[in-house]
């Protein structure tokens, strides 16, 4: 849904009904939650480097949102992912791999 504006080539297209546009908006947000979900899940059990940030949440290195053990904020950490809330990972400290 968007509002055209005077004057822009899409002020000049064909309308869609307000409904119409409000269910495909849902229907993409639903869509659009559903992958972020599979992607949730497929990190679930590996392991991760993360990026801690002042919140004491980090990013791993693919930007997918981490809440940590560490709230060591700066740092980079190993993390071991161990769940997710449907909105970010879940992860602990995972142990350094021996040299």
């Amino acid at each position: 849904p968007f509002s055209p504006r005077e004057g822009t080539p899409a002020a000049k297209m064909p309308q869609v009904e307000r409904t119409i546009a409000k269910s495909r908006a849902a229907l993409l947000r639903a869509k659009g939650d559903e992958a972020y979900t599979k992607h949730l899940n497929a990190l679930v059990g590996t392991r991760q480097t993360a990026l801690i940030e002042r919140s004491g949440n980090g990013r791993t290195e693919g930007f997918t949102l981490v809440k940590l053990d560490n709230p060591d904020h700066g740092s980079l950490v190993d993390v071991e992912i161990t769940g997710h809330d449907g909105t970010m990972l879940t992860a602990i400290t995972a142990p350094r791999k021996a040299a």
